[in-house]
C-alpha cells in the first residue's frame, strides 16, 4: 500500500511594512491629500520615491531590538490621478519596491529583494469648498488590493481606509 500525503508548509508572514504611502492628486502634497480639485478636466502623472529605514523590527519588552524583520525598503510609488468639475478625482498608484532587505520573521521568510506591493485607489469627493473658498472639505476612501509579490509588501485582502480632509486656504503674501 502506498500512501502519497501532502504536509502543509507554514505560511509566510503576510505584514505590510511599507509606512510611507504618497498622496498622487494634483494639489496633493507627499502623503498629504487636499480637499480641492481642479475645474474642469484635469490629470497629472508622477513618480515618487522613498526610503525606509527600519520599517519592521522585532522589538523585546525592555526596547532592544531582536530582529530587522525589514531592515530597509526603497520604493518607487508610480500613478497618476484625474479629476472632474471640482467634484471628484481618482488617484492610482502602483507601488513598486526597488530594494529591499531583512532578516524576516524567521529563517525561511526573509523579505524578497524586489517587487511589487499592493496597488491603491484614492477617491477624493469633494464636499464643500471651491478654488476661491476659504475653507475645504474632502472624503478621501483609500482602497489597496492584495496584488503585493512578498508577504512584507501588502495585506493579504482588500482594505479600506477613510479619511476626512479638512484644509484652509490663507491668501498669498509677499515676504
Amino acid at each position: 500500500l502506498l500512501v502519497i500525503g501532502h504536509t502543509p508548509q507554514p505560511a509566510q508572514a503576510q505584514i505590510n511594512s511599507q509606512r510611507h504611502k504618497a498622496a498622487l492628486g494634483r494639489r496633493d502634497l507627499f502623503t498629504l491629500h487636499a480637499s480641492r480639485i481642479d475645474p474642469e478636466l484635469s490629470w497629472m502623472a508622477g513618480l515618487h520615491l522613498h526610503y525606509g529605514h527600519k520599517p519592521l523590527l522585532l522589538v523585546a519588552p525592555d526596547g532592544s531590538v531582536l530582529r530587522d524583520v525589514v531592515g530597509g525598503q526603497l520604493f518607487a510609488d508610480i500613478g497618476g490621478s484625474i479629476g472632474y468639475k471640482q467634484w471628484v478625482e481618482a488617484a492610482l498608484v502602483v507601488p513598486v519596491a526597488l530594494y529591499q532587505h531583512g532578516e524576516g520573521m524567521a529563517d525561511d521568510s526573509k523579505p524578497a529583494v524586489a517587487g511589487l506591493g499592493d496597488i491603491r485607489l484614492d477617491l477624493k469627493l469633494n464636499l464643500l469648498g471651491k478654488d476661491k473658498s476659504l475653507f475645504g472639505l474632502a472624503i478621501v476612501p483609500r482602497f489597496t488590493f492584495p496584488t503585493a509579490t512578498d508577504g512584507y509588501l501588502g495585506d493579504e485582502s482588500v482594505t479600506v481606509t477613510p479619511r476626512l480632509v479638512l484644509d484652509l486656504k490663507l491668501p498669498r503674501a509677499l515676504l
